[in-house]
């Protein structure tokens, strides 16, 4: 009778240990730190993909130009083609928490520094105008706008606001093993919840 009664709770035991054993989606939606880092990385991905559709129209409509929209859509891609395999290796290193602070530090810098421009935009736009002689005795009115001073700093802020991404991401994929159970982590539920979040 006793090796019946062992049998059944070493079995009772080896059962409750597969069930603690697997993988939670309550679990992980109960987390508060998964679910602060999931929130604030939801917020940032909508004002980041609103703030660079935003730019792409803003340089449009101040230049009309096709090749100013490529240059800024290269400057937003190119900082994930340069930094992001460095990055890595950093994050691993360092304290993840204060690079996630400091990546939107950056990125908040960079919207206000989108800000600004766009209010100054008429300030640091430069016109010329002058009078064209185009014959003996015709003349056309000519005026240029320049808007250097407008153009180049959004290419700089625009690379700078998709900087910090390079740096948050190996960060936060880096927090969130610190943060979630292993358990959980193996069906890659959270990875699945950032992935829908950069789409």
């Amino acid at each position: 009778m006793s090796a019946t009664t062992e049998n059944e709770t070493s079995s009772i035991t080896s059962n409750q240990s597969l069930i603690d054993n697997k993988p939670s989606i309550k679990e992980v939606l109960k987390n508060k730190p998964f679910m602060v880092l999931f929130g604030a990385q939801f917020i940032e991905n909508v004002g980041r993909a609103i703030s660079g559709l935003a730019l792409e129209f803003f340089i449009w409509e101040l230049t009309r130009s096709p090749l100013k929209m490529g240059i800024l859509a290269i400057l937003w891609l190119l900082p994930f083609v340069i930094i992001a395999p460095f990055a890595g290796v950093y994050t691993d290193r360092l304290d993840q928490r204060k690079i996630m602070f400091w990546s939107n530090v950056l990125s908040m810098i960079a919207s206000l520094g989108y800000v600004i421009i766009y209010l100054l935009r008429n300030v640091l736009t430069f016109t010329r105008t002058y009078w064209l002689v185009v014959s003996e005795g015709r003349a056309i009115h000519v005026t240029e706008i320049n808007y250097g001073w407008v153009i180049w700093p959004l290419f700089i802020f625009a690379f700078l606001n998709s900087a910090s991404p390079a740096f948050f991401f190996p960060a936060r994929s880096a927090y969130t093993r610190l943060i979630v159970k292993k358990k959980n982590l193996l069906i890659q539920l959270v990875q699945q919840f950032f992935k829908l979040l950069q789409l």
